[in-house]
């Protein structure tokens, strides 16, 4: 069941359907990630998604490998997008990011709980020609 949840969770990412995304998340979902901090709530995650679908409007997450088990889905993520839009106080810098992370994901009653995400937010730095990374997740 978890499996089917996360899937469905990453088709609507790959869409960008923020709807959709949210409907796979609990109410209190909790997004922890080292540029992003921790985001708390239904709607803290749909601005946060929001905010890097506006940032990277091709952005994609695709799972290289997965492990499940009866609380937990992680996997290994090919990410990439282009950086056409701003950030924060971070202007667009029209290059592309391409990176391997990894992403951890809980569940609660048949519902995402969670997401730990792990990448190396100096890459994306460096493939956007900045001094410090932006957010992603």
């Amino acid at each position: 069941m978890n499996l089917h949840v996360f899937t469905a969770w990453i088709e609507a990412h790959k869409r960008h359907d923020l709807e959709r995304m949210l409907s796979c998340v609990t109410d209190n979902v909790k997004i922890e990630s080292a540029t992003a901090g921790t985001i708390s709530g239904l709607y803290q995650a749909g601005e946060h998604w929001q905010q890097v679908f506006l940032a990277f409007p091709d952005l994609r997450m695709e799972p290289a490998t997965i492990t499940a088990d009866d609380h937990r889905v992680v996997a290994e993520v090919d990410i990439e997008g282009m950086n056409s839009g701003s950030l924060g106080k971070t202007p667009a810098t029209e290059k592309k990011i391409s990176l391997r992370g990894a992403i951890v994901v809980e569940f609660d009653d048949g519902k995402i709980s969670g997401f730990r995400i792990y990448y190396d937010e100096a890459e994306i730095g460096r493939q956007l020609g900045l001094k410090k990374s932006l957010l992603l997740g």
